[in-house]
């Protein structure tokens, strides 16, 4: 069980994932300029991040627990909501092998 100050969940070591939105001044509903959003998105992912599919607009951390999206629907203005891109951070599935989860989803919202 996940408890305050805990970096554990289900016995997963989040590895400094956790602690990294905050660093890095994510939290959901903030507004931030287009740069600065890719500066914190490189950051956030940090190195060896890739694109899963060339031109979706989502980008995936080395170790696959970290997802930044930014795709075409959610950077221009849609049915009346604003533009937006999503941190994402997940953890392995117990429930499907093989897969992860996502267990926080960050809206920051483009200036």
């Amino acid at each position: 069980m996940l408890s305050a100050g805990s970096d554990a969940i289900g016995g997963f070591e989040l590895a400094g994932a956790y602690k990294s939105l905050a660093k890095l001044g994510l939290k959901h509903g903030v507004k931030r300029s287009a740069s600065e959003v890719l500066e914190l998105a490189q950051k956030f992912l940090r190195k060896g991040y890739k694109e899963s599919v060339p031109g979706s607009g989502r980008f995936v951390s080395a170790d696959g627990l970290m997802v930044f999206r930014m795709g075409p629907e959610d950077i221009a203005p849609f049915n009346g909501k604003p533009a937006h891109v999503n941190f994402e951070r997940l953890i392995p599935n117990s429930l499907k092998p093989g897969k992860n989860k996502i267990i926080e989803n960050i809206h920051v919202y483009l200036q």
